[in-house]
């Protein structure tokens, strides 16, 4: 086992670390913010040069990431940040106009991005966005680890000593001041303190990325159709690809094996109106080129977002249905007030900036909630459909 306490930045007795764990925009955020908020909140920077942050991040997967579109909402934060220019410069993100949808009505209705005087929309690649966060966290002085599968927590005098798997070769043990859980909904840091998860709801996202062909145009908008057995969502990428999505939940595909390329298809082009837009895009495709990504999106959270030296962020502390478009925004907006408590919790030493942190996420879940309730409520053509009754509690 290899100790690599000697090779981080730390060496003095007053020299602090936070580990991050977790390189998504929920891990990124909240080391950016820390730092910004220390640089600002500290006297002649003094604490700011104690603490050193390293970020860990596990191996990553090569399938489909759900949650390549934000909304105007996400621009206030990505300012607060200073990575607003990530999504603006060259053509690596494309812009997204809004989003248009055959919900509760039989003829499509719209939502216009561009009168909103917040900012714009965007469909991201998401993989570079999220290297773009990363290097943005790297320039402020964030300490990189890539392949690093956490695997043990343990207390030891006041500090949190982690043990990792590096490269699914080595093992490796930490000593950390603070620790942040970033990793997404596994919660992998939290779970170890036997933190429980709460569960409310959970659906399913059947997944497909198509290549979209040269000659063929596709609307700029989110494309968003409701049927009996749940809903769909397409959405154009950079480089020329599309995203297509069925949103349904565990008991519907046990009973019609939605997650078959077959069945999967055969639903899209019974569609009323999406499989209409997508026609071209469509006449493309066979089953035998299909590869269709499972998802689960939990509505869930945490009994507690923090505690002695930890917090929680992101879906780590709280994940939503893609209903409500926020996982992205979420993930940006709670690590930019996570790095704002932490920095102020290593200045004061007190609890007082995380709880105020913990009751920001507990009261978003419950707005989130209640939005969600009132988009599922909204379709009232499939009010008797299992799905649509189990999305109610009933």
């Amino acid at each position: 086992m290899t100790n690599i306490n000697a090779l981080l930045k730390p060496t003095g007795n007053d020299e602090r670390t936070i580990a991050i764990l977790g390189g998504g925009p929920a891990g990124t955020s909240t080391a950016l913010s820390f730092l910004q908020s220390l640089a600002t909140q500290s006297p002649e920077n003094e604490p700011a040069r104690r603490y050193h942050v390293h970020l860990f991040d596990c191996p990553r997967s090569s399938n489909i990431r759900v949650g390549e579109t934000i909304p105007p909402a996400a621009t206030p934060v990505l300012r607060q940040l200073g990575v607003q220019d990530i999504v603006e410069a060259g053509d690596i993100h494309l812009d997204c106009p809004g989003s248009i949808s055959l919900w509760n009505s039989e003829k499509p209705g719209h939502n216009d991005f561009l009168l909103d005087i917040v900012g714009r929309g965007y469909h991201l690649n998401r993989e570079r966005f999220d290297a773009q966060l990363l290097a943005k966290a790297c320039t402020a002085g964030v300490t990189y680890h890539n392949g690093w599968r956490l695997t043990g927590v343990n207390d030891v005098q006041g500090h949190k000593h982690l043990d990792f798997s590096v490269q699914k070769k080595n093992k490796s043990t930490i000593k950390a001041d603070f620790v942040v859980d970033a990793t997404g909904k596994a919660a992998a840091f939290s779970r170890r303190l036997n933190v429980c998860r709460n569960v409310f709801d959970d659906v399913i996202f059947l997944c497909t990325v198509i290549d979209i062909p040269e000659d063929c145009k596709i609307l700029p908008h989110t494309l968003v159709e409701s049927v009996s057995e749940g809903w769909w969502y397409a959405a154009r990428l950079p480089d020329n690809k599309m995203i297509v999505t069925f949103c349904t939940d565990q008991e519907s595909i046990k009973n019609h094996h939605w997650h078959t390329p077959a069945r999967w298809f055969g639903l899209l082009q019974e569609t009323k109106w999406l499989g209409k837009k997508l026609s071209l895009v469509l006449s493309t495709l066979s089953t035998d080129s299909l590869h269709i990504v499972t998802h689960s999106a939990p509505s869930s959270l945490l009994s507690a977002v923090c505690g002695e030296n930890w917090l929680a962020v992101g879906d780590a502390a709280s994940s939503y249905d893609p209903i409500t478009s926020a996982g992205i925004t979420k993930a940006l907006q709670h690590g930019y007030q996570a790095g704002k408590a932490l920095a102020t919790r290593v200045i004061d030493g007190k609890q007082n900036a995380l709880m105020a942190y913990q009751n920001r996420v507990f009261d978003d879940f419950g707005l989130y909630a209640r939005v969600r309730n009132e988009l599922y409520g909204s379709e009232k053509r499939f009010s008797n459909s299992p799905f649509w009754l189990r999305r109610l509690g009933k």
